[in-house]
């Protein structure tokens, strides 16, 4: 999963705590491909994947919206670890926004907190969209629709799991802004909100292990957390370029 951070965005009023916590089903419209992966940088893929009113106290002492406990649990998982960065004067002074950092002791929890069985549970109750990038001979990204709809009735126009799985075997499928559509994810974006008190943006790729380039090399303009959920990627990220040429 790709977490976008955006300092500069403006406010708007965007999912509320309480949606980005709990299953809403999605009105019928068309699907569209699109997207972009990674921080700066590029991924190899073998496989992988980069969730009522009142409020629900925590360990942590947050007070989050009522919601299932599992997600509940998710988002203490992800604040815990947001926290120790926003809260590191090392990191905010000399990192933030400056230049890459690695993580490389596991962090508790991220590991299998999303799965396939996850992502096959958010495709069949809703109505997602999702884009196929596939790396091109030159060097950049060609993005198209997962699938097209089968016919004009909701069950005929709503993507499937089994597109899905076709798709992580010639590429990366790639769901912009899952964070505020599925319930799980969405409680990794509230987790960031509270830590960083941030707008955010949460997008998630699914790489098969047959794909030998799951994105190219190319830039964010965003401050981007990349989480390694399952299976295994060779990241390579770079500097970022001068602002003239992002």
């Amino acid at each position: 999963a790709r977490l976008a951070l955006r300092p500069d965005a403006e406010e708007s009023p965007g999912p509320t705590p309480r949606r980005l916590l709990h299953r809403r089903r999605a009105a019928p419209v068309a699907r569209a491909g699109g997207g972009s992966a990674g921080s700066s940088g590029g991924s190899s893929g073998h496989g992988g994947s980069a969730g009522g009113a009142g409020s629900s106290g925590s360990g942590s002492g947050v007070d989050w919206p009522s919601a299932p406990a599992e997600n509940i649990e998710l988002a203490e998982t992800y604040y815990r670890a947001f926290e120790v960065l926003a809260r590191d004067a090392d990191f905010v002074a000399d990192v933030w926004a400056r230049k890459p950092l690695l993580v490389a002791e596991p962090i508790a929890g991220v590991a299998g907190s999303f799965t396939l069985d996850d992502v096959r549970e958010a495709v069949d109750s809703d109505f997602l969209e999702a884009g196929l990038g596939v790396p091109t001979a030159e060097g950049g990204w060609k993005m198209a629709p997962v699938s097209q709809p089968r016919g004009s009735s909701y069950e005929d126009a709503k993507l499937r799991y089994v597109d899905v799985a076709a798709g992580i075997e010639r590429g990366t499928v790639v769901f912009n802004s899952a964070g505020a559509h599925v319930p799980k994810l969405g409680a990794i974006c509230l987790a960031a909100l509270r830590a960083f008190g941030l707008p955010n943006c949460l997008n998630m790729y699914l790489t098969g292990p047959s794909v030998k380039q799951s994105a190219p090399p190319h830039t964010d303009k965003q401050d981007v957390f990349v989480l390694q959920m399952s299976g295994a990627k060779h990241w390579r990220v770079y500097e970022p370029p001068p602002p003239s040429r992002r």
